[in-house]
């Protein structure tokens, strides 16, 4: 999936949020920016790969990945993400997209959250991620392991 076009708010010199003019459309761009971060905190370390994250995130961006009663503070910035790219081993990803009614984005710069579910397979465990964006930059993602059951059901019959 292609990254969403940047481009910088003459007025925000700092914003790195893409255009939008919907509320549905900029979080589903904040919701790829998100996925693109975990899949290259997740692959090859490189000095090309930290400094594609680092434009991704915020300057003090902290993460923490839970599990059980426990929670855990992983850090800040590139490492920090790595650790919990590293940690969900995620194989597949969703996130809810805005089916309401198409709501004007007023400043795309301001605080935005999104949570995104990270889904390892193979241990059966799904990481509800909620990633908080500020100026378009990744600023926190907070997560929590939980275990599932899923498997097939009866097709509807009319």
């Amino acid at each position: 999936m292609p990254a969403p076009s940047l481009a910088r708010d003459a007025s925000t010199p700092d914003c790195e949020a893409p255009p939008a003019r919907y509320l549905g459309d900029l979080l589903h761009a904040f919701g790829e920016k998100a996925v693109e971060a975990i899949n290259l905190a997740g692959g090859s370390e490189s000095k090309a790969s930290d400094a594609k994250l680092r434009r991704l995130l915020g300057d003090h961006a902290e993460f923490s990945l839970g599990g059980g009663d426990v929670g855990r503070p992983l850090g800040e910035g590139v490492a920090a993400i790595r650790k919990m790219a590293r940690e969900m081993r995620a194989d597949t990803f969703r996130f809810l997209n805005w089916d309401y009614i198409p709501t004007p984005v007023g400043d795309r710069c301001a605080k935005q959250e999104l949570t995104i579910e990270f889904v390892d397979s193979g241990q059966d465990y799904v990481f509800p991620v909620k990633f908080t964006f500020e100026n378009g930059r990744i600023v926190a993602g907070a997560g929590w392991r939980r275990s599932f059951t899923s498997g097939p059901i009866a097709p509807v019959r009319d």
